[in-house]
């Protein structure tokens, strides 16, 4: 397993514009994905019919 892990890291090193070009033909667009679908994320989450089980300090200070 050494051997070929090494072996295949030798032959990516030495081809590694070759090698680099599909990983960034594939980041790329998964970057973009995941950037466009977390903008439409709206901050606060609401599931109708439940409480918030949140503690609020201030309320008891009061």
């Amino acid at each position: 397993m050494t051997t070929f892990l090494g072996r295949t890291g030798r032959r990516a090193f030495r081809r590694r514009r070759l090698v680099g070009g599909p990983r960034r033909g594939v980041l790329v667009p998964a970057v973009a994905a995941v950037a466009m679908a977390s903008a439409g994320a709206g901050e606060y989450l609401s599931a109708p019919g439940t409480e918030s089980q949140a503690f609020d300090p201030l309320e008891e200070r009061r």
